[in-house]
């Protein structure tokens, strides 16, 4: 346990370290509480510590600002020490929680971009869109991208278009797992061959939930093939 007396002696601790929880008072010494907060969210690492905040103070404005410069909760004085006991372990079991999903979700991005390949989820029937910056990157879109599925067909060369999107209805209407090869062309030009995978996914009511599937770059594989086959 580490304690700051007042807001810059927390901010200085705060620098020095980045700790599992923090407890901040509202009412400090030099600089408030919504400061501090502040502070932190924007150190580095600070993103995810689970900060909260003290007050003897019940009004509306002052709580909803907690949340605002980013609260993970918020209690107020005199504290009931049992209550509070119970609500940082759950706190401190949640953000153990969050991190080793981050970590999982790095640990994914980095094989999707060791193995060129990118994964998606087709809500049904809404077809919102849910893609991997991998498979963004592997249809020339930057990683901000707004993927939409007319974005990814505006990527597919006008030649393989039809093929593929009969290939798309058929999985999504319960049909065969969708397998196909289409070429792909980048902003800059260049034409990269990619490797769809997809299959249809079903509620716990046994109708269609969603389409989920893979896209891998396959571009030199079959540029080794036609290789071999011309020798």
């Amino acid at each position: 346990v580490v304690e700051a007396d007042g807001g810059p002696a927390a901010i200085a601790a705060l620098r020095a370290r980045t700790p599992d929880l923090v407890m901040l008072d509202v009412q400090m010494p030099g600089v408030d509480g919504f400061t501090v907060c502040e502070e932190i969210r924007a150190l580095p690492g600070g993103a995810d510590v689970p900060v909260v905040m003290m007050t003897g103070l019940e009004d509306v404005d002052w709580i909803r600002r907690a949340y605002e410069v980013g609260a993970t909760d918020f209690v107020t004085k005199p504290l009931q020490w049992l209550i509070l006991a119970h609500r940082v372990r759950y706190l401190l079991r949640a953000s153990a929680n969050l991190s080793e999903l981050r970590r999982g979700r790095e640990r994914l991005a980095n094989a999707q971009r060791l193995a060129r390949m990118g994964s998606w989820r087709l809500d049904l029937p809404s077809l919102e869109l849910h893609a991997s910056e991998e498979l963004l990157a592997l249809n020339g879109l930057p990683p901000d991208a707004h993927a939409t599925m007319r974005n990814l067909i505006a990527c597919v060369h006008p030649d393989d278009r039809a093929g593929l999107a009969s290939g798309a209805r058929e999985c999504a209407g319960g049909g065969a797992p969708l397998h196909s090869d289409h070429r792909v062309i980048h902003a800059d030009g260049s034409e990269r061959i990619l490797h769809v995978e997809a299959r249809l996914v079903l509620d716990s009511d046994g109708g269609a939930a969603a389409v989920e599937g893979t896209a891998q770059d396959v571009t030199e594989r079959k540029r080794a093939e036609e290789q071999i086959r011309f020798l």
